[in-house]
């Protein structure tokens, strides 16, 4: 037996890989417990439990998103919610599967037959996934891992028959555009990848042997892909609301239960006069692409080779014999500027924060066997190194504890026939905890929207008003509400609560505590009846959250 071949093979690679993502995951125990809280868990209880139409909206727009990616972790958190690590091994799976896709990709345009090619090699998988947003979202519930894997295995596939046109097969392009199509179907926030993979084809046309039939297949295997994911949803959203995308691209569709416009999260697109010296400007908190403060150099380092590489191509100096670095170059420009013109935000980034790493090794690798100065050789690689290193150092979204559940909730179970009205978001993962039989309803109440949805949410819009009205005059049965209070003073009493707006509206400025109040907190809190009693919502999610209950159910629903 040939140890050494065994040593370095593809088997071996792959299961050293899912370890190392595996571990990460569990030493890590990564989240983003906003979106969490939000849409991630109730989305799929909601789908196992054929609530698309009987809730109305609980998660507001997220409500609406294709639960199918949630529904692993839900039931991951069903059977193991004791054991937070096992939840976190299994979640790090994916990313195992994409630092092994990653390695496949490399060996496209390295060799890993030396010892010195196999360091860089360990090298270019450290900074694959040390960039901010794919270290902090290793095992996250955000999904961004898994779906950048579906993308770099399509393109793996690409890469190879774009270097082997002799490999070059119609079933293969189709498998490529399946893979990418799946990925789509499960999360449209890779749309930018699907859509640059493309038009790189198109490009390159030139590299592929009957380029009109292969980009044929790729594209209907993207379609297909897409609707074996996707096709159910679309086929209920046009029966339910007569807009198969919704409630995306309303504009067109012009469903009546949301307005005549194409949603867009607009929050961190730039302006047209800064959107070429935009990656020059994330560092800086002004012009933040993120949830939270974040400090990487990577992207704004891919950016000036992007620019490079488009100089280049300009000026007709590309060698355009190397096909396979030429189409991972136009995949990147095209990723790039789609990405930064849709989204803008760094969660997106983790297919070019992984592929970026390709480009700084095949920099570094011409650096260390040229003929250089020794300092300017280390000067560039204590720049790899920082590039790497910082990311990691900074702090992600959110953590889950070592010793906690991954969902640890008082136990409260509301009577029959309820109406769980949740006002503010995020509050929609209590649904599934509160709500143990099939007569509940819940429906999320000043969400507000305001800067995407002109000043109100869903169940305030059009048909949906007029749904929410029918059901409340007909409810037969117990009102409960849980609201979030994000302002600096959620647990005190409601009664001081109410009493302090009101002395503070009448002064024409409202606070509570140093913190001043939006107009969503003073409407919810005046909102709530007086005959109701509330009390902090025991729970490791979100603990903002108040419950409230008609006095008189006082103790049957919350206990002594």
């Amino acid at each position: 037996m040939n140890f050494k071949r065994l040593f370095f093979s593809n088997v071996t690679v792959f299961v050293v890989l899912m370890a190392a993502g595996v571990l990460l995951s569990v030493f890590l125990k990564n989240d983003f417990c906003w979106d969490f809280a939000n849409y991630h868990y109730y989305n799929a209880w909601a789908f196992l439990n054929n609530r698309l139409s009987y809730d109305i909206a609980p998660a507001s727009l997220h409500s609406f998103f294709n639960p199918l990616i949630e529904i692993p972790l839900y039931f991951y958190i069903q059977y193991f919610n004791d054991n937070i690590s096992l939840i976190y091994a299994f979640q790090g799976i994916w990313c195992g599967l994409l630092l092994f896709t990653f390695y496949k990709i490399y060996t496209i345009f390295f060799d890993t037959t030396t010892w010195d090619q196999k360091v860089f090699c360990v090298f270019a998988l450290i900074i694959s996934i040390t960039g901010y947003a794919t270290y902090h979202q290793i095992g996250a519930s955000t999904n961004e891992i898994p779906i950048a894997f579906f993308i770099l295995w399509g393109l793996y596939i690409l890469l190879k028959m774009i270097k082997f046109p002799e490999k070059q097969t119609l079933k293969k392009f189709l498998f490529a555009g399946l893979i990418m199509g799946i990925g789509l179907g499960l999360k449209q926030t890779v749309v930018t990848y699907c859509v640059a993979s493309g038009i790189t084809l198109m490009i390159c046309h030139k590299y592929l042997n009957k380029p009109l039939k292969s980009i044929f297949c790729f594209a209907l295997g993207g379609l297909i892909g897409y609707l074996i994911i996707n096709g159910y949803f679309m086929y209920k959203y046009w029966i339910l609301y007569k807009n198969p995308f919704f409630p995306f691209l309303n504009g067109v569709f012009k469903s009546p239960y949301f307005d005549e416009f194409n949603f867009r999260d607009m929050r961190f697109i730039p302006s047209l006069n800064l959107f070429f010296i935009y990656p020059f400007l994330w560092n800086l908190s002004k012009y933040n692409i993120a949830e939270v403060e974040f400090f990487d150099l990577r992207l704004t380092f891919l950016y000036v080779l992007i620019l490079c590489f488009i100089f280049k191509l300009i000026m007709k100096k590309i060698n355009k014999s190397e096909k396979n670095v030429l189409f991972l170059n136009c995949f990147l420009v095209l990723s790039f500027f789609l990405w930064l013109s849709l989204f803008s935000l760094l969660r997106y980034t983790v297919v070019l924060e992984v592929c970026s790493a390709l480009l700084f090794i095949g920099i570094a690798k011409k650096i260390w066997e040229s003929n250089l100065p020794m300092i300017i050789q280390g000067i560039f690689i204590s720049f790899m190194v920082i590039i790497a290193i910082i990311p990691v150092l900074g702090n992600g979204w959110d953590k889950k504890g070592a010793n906690e559940k991954y969902i640890e909730m008082e136990r409260i179970t509301l009577p029959e026939n309820t109406l769980l009205k949740l006002y503010n978001y995020p509050t929609a993962f209590i649904v599934p905890q509160l709500i143990d039989n099939k007569t509940g309803k819940a429906f999320g109440y000043m969400q507000y929207n305001c800067s995407y949805m002109k000043g109100s949410d869903f169940i305030e819009r059009r048909a949906f008003r007029k749904i929410r009205n029918k059901q409340e005059i007909n409810h037969i049965g117990p009102v409960v509400i849980a609201y979030l209070d994000n302002s600096l003073i959620p647990n005190m009493p409601i009664e001081k609560k109410k009493k302090l707006v009101k002395d503070c509206l009448k002064e024409n400025g409202c606070r509570l505590s140093s913190c001043k109040t939006s107009d969503k907190i003073r409407e919810i809190i005046l909102s709530i009846p007086d005959n109701y009693f509330c009390r902090p919502l025991k729970n490791n999610v979100e603990k903002r959250i108040s419950i409230c209950v008609p006095k008189e159910l006082k103790t049957q629903i919350l206990g002594d």
